[in-house]
């Protein structure tokens, strides 16, 4: 008899709440549920499991039987690869809520327009490469069988869902993992037999996912395709069961561990790091914060921040007090999470499947990159934020608040897995460490920040408490962490919203309105679709320098930064306009070549124009390709004169929402800043 293979794979996803209510995804899966997922797996696979390791017929290795006759199962599976013909995902949902939170009109609204729209998106990206031609359902009642919040009977007791290829039980429950800042988590519980591709999955839906700002419909549809694609097999439990699917052979690698460059770590007292991404994650400990290890092995057990956080304060003294095992091991939650933290922060983990590799490669400009790099909090079921931002599977909200995009990172990587083909021509493109080189990716933030001294993406010494410009230049913002590293880059704080060149809006909005004014003061501009932001080493002040004129007017601190208006050459060179009053009291335009790196001493440049100031100029290849985008691109990004769609948008000027009405319109409304073009 056919043996149904089940899996359980955790992923718990994060809100960020930013001063700019930005949404965005934190660490993924710790404690107790993957002890009890790994626990199910031995059973299901035999003592030899480990979910590290991905050795070639890891079905035969482990001892499943598919009965005493036929075709070993790769054979079988190289059969249905040869036959296949990649077809549209057929994806159904369950919805579950009646137990849960939700209220009346937010159900209606999850069931007729979130999810759908969320569907549409997955379609448009990805087809199954073997199609499920039998309902989905265990061949045999699973023996322990584990779904997350749902209820499964009906693919594991039942008679399972026909004319589909991939199940979503949708819950709504406040379980304890909704901890903290958890949005959504997804757990994966059931696996096509012969292909090992998951077919069932389970997505809880916080209530915090509710608590997404306007424009919330972009970053609800956001948040499902994300677990929607955690729930494709984005998760390290499924790692083991990945294959090429030219030859249906498992790969011998698929995560590869680099340890960073040592470097010193840069001091920002105010912007401490926080555990929540871990604390969350792990169980809920007892009064006296110890718990045997074997224990936790057996049991799924609520997560409790608040109880992690206060087995930290009390420390080993509690651990002594609690007794357990006649071994004497114990189990403390607080010190592994601060252990494996510490841990994960001096370490990159390497996705390095074929397509993948490629892939970085050409990103980073770096042939000797091992692959793409991963979120080591999450065991590398994200990318790491620090190396791949903006994109839709990184562990929390881009820094810049600028939206999630599906890049070709998430494509490969399922192409990668054998059970997908994906559209790479519907890819969103990225620009954080585009071309950046081998360092970017395999040196510490503060190792390549030293040695990058024009680099944009991270904040160096002396930048804290600074308004800082964003690394593309399109933005204002402070120095704070990138979740689950000690890298810090310019982003909303809670006590200063990010500030957008282009959009004047943002600093009224902020209470800045006399920091735009007194730009504008001193030549530059906010407000402008080319506007873009320069660092000011020396504050800027209008006037001679031999004069004491009454006009004279500042703008931007020492080591500060203002917006001013730019353009590029025929060569991508890049000018910036200075738009200052001339004698009959219009403003005139000054353009200035400025290249990368350079500081521009205002005073010898102009001395009629400037007492003092400096301005650093950003890099032409971070400004140039996001200037001169067609019209038309109200619902998408600007790159190299080509105008991508925002996730929730297709066709010709990104004109067709991918959302069903009536939240397409809300859906348009772009964030600050992102009408480009």
């Amino acid at each position: 008899m056919q043996h149904s293979l089940a899996a359980l794979v955790l992923c718990l996803c994060c809100l960020s709440l930013l001063a700019s209510d930005a949404a965005g995804h934190a660490g993924c899966g710790l404690g107790a549920v993957r002890h009890r997922q790994d626990e199910q797996l031995r059973k299901l696979l035999g003592p030899g499991y480990q979910h590290q390791q991905a050795p070639r017929r890891l079905q035969v290795a482990a001892g499943i039987s598919f009965g005493s006759s036929g075709p070993p199962p790769m054979t079988r599976l190289q059969k249905l690869l040869n036959n296949s013909r990649p077809a549209n995902m057929r994806i159904t949902p369950v919805y579950q809520l009646e137990a849960g939170y939700m209220n009346a009109e937010q159900a209606q609204r999850l069931k007729d327009v979130l999810m759908p729209g969320a569907i549409n998106i997955l379609q448009q990206h990805i087809k199954v490469r073997i199609p499920s031609f039998r309902p989905i359902k265990a061949v045999r009642e699973s023996i322990d069988q584990y779904c997350g919040d749902a209820d499964a009977d009906v693919v594991f007791k039942g008679q399972g869902f026909n004319g589909t290829d991939q199940v979503y039980y949708i819950t709504a429950l406040n379980s304890g993992s909704c901890s903290d800042n958890i949005i959504a988590y997804t757990i994966i519980c059931h696996m096509e037999p012969f292909t090992y591709r998951p077919n069932v999955a389970a997505i809880n839906l916080c209530p915090k996912f509710w608590a997404l700002a306007e424009p919330a419909a972009n970053k609800q549809v956001s948040a499902l395709v994300h677990e929607m694609i955690h729930g494709l097999g984005f998760s390290d439990r499924m790692y083991p069961f990945l294959y090429d699917s030219s030859t249906g052979v498992q790969y011998d690698e698929v995560v590869r561990e680099h340890d960073l460059s040592p470097a010193p770590t840069l001091s920002f007292p105010r912007l401490p790091l926080p555990l929540p991404n871990i604390a969350a994650a792990l169980p809920r400990l007892p009064a006296a914060f110890a718990r045997d290890r074997a224990s936790v092995n057996n049991r799924v057990l609520d997560a409790d921040d608040a109880a992690v956080r206060s087995a930290a304060a009390q420390g080993s003294a509690a651990a002594a007090a609690g007794g357990g095992a006649s071994s004497g091991e114990q189990y403390n939650a607080a010190a592994e999470a601060a252990a494996f933290l510490a841990a994960a922060q001096r370490k990159v983990l390497f996705l390095v499947t074929p397509k993948l590799q490629a892939y970085a490669r050409q990103y980073y400009g770096c042939e000797s990159l091992p692959g793409a790099p991963a979120d080591a909090l999450s065991e590398g079921s994200h990318w790491r934020q620090a190396n791949i931002n903006h994109e839709l599977m990184q562990p929390a909200s881009a820094e810049d608040s600028q939206r999630k995009r599906i890049s070709q990172f998430t494509l490969n990587f399922l192409d990668d897995t054998g059970w997908y083909v994906t559209d790479k021509t519907s890819a969103q493109e990225l620009e954080w460490g585009r071309n950046a080189g081998c360092s970017f990716v395999l040196d510490g933030c503060s190792s390549y920040a030293a040695s990058h001294k024009n680099q944009g993406y991270y904040c160096t010494a002396g930048q804290a408490d600074k308004d800082v410009c964003t690394y593309d230049s399109r933005g204002i913002g402070m120095c704070s962490a990138i979740p689950g590293t000690t890298c810090f880059t310019a982003k909303a704080d809670a006590e200063k919203p990010l500030l957008y060149c282009q959009d004047a809006g943002s600093f009224q909005r902020a209470g800045r309105g006399a920091y735009a004014s007194s730009i504008a003061a001193v030549g530059g501009t906010v407000g402008a679709a080319s506007s873009r932001c320069f660092h000011t080493p020396q504050q800027i002040c209008t006037g001679s320098g031999n004069s004491s004129s009454s006009k004279e007017a500042c703008g931007g601190d020492d080591g500060s930064a203002v917006c001013m208006e730019t353009a590029c050459d025929k060569g991508g060179k890049l000018l910036v306009l200075l738009r200052l009053q001339g004698s009959d009291g219009k403003r005139d335009v000054v353009k200035l070549p400025c290249s990368d790196g350079a500081v521009l001493d205002l005073p010898k440049l102009l001395p009629s124009k400037f007492k003092r100031g400096q301005i650093t100029c950003p890099a032409a290849a971070s400004v140039c390709p996001t200037l001169g985008c067609p019209k038309g691109c109200s619902n998408g990004y600007c790159w190299q004169g080509k105008c991508y769609c925002h996730l929730e948008f297709t066709g010709p000027g990104c004109s067709q929402s991918l959302v069903p009405s009536p939240l397409a319109g809300k859906v348009a409304q772009s964030l600050p800043g992102q009408q480009r073009g």
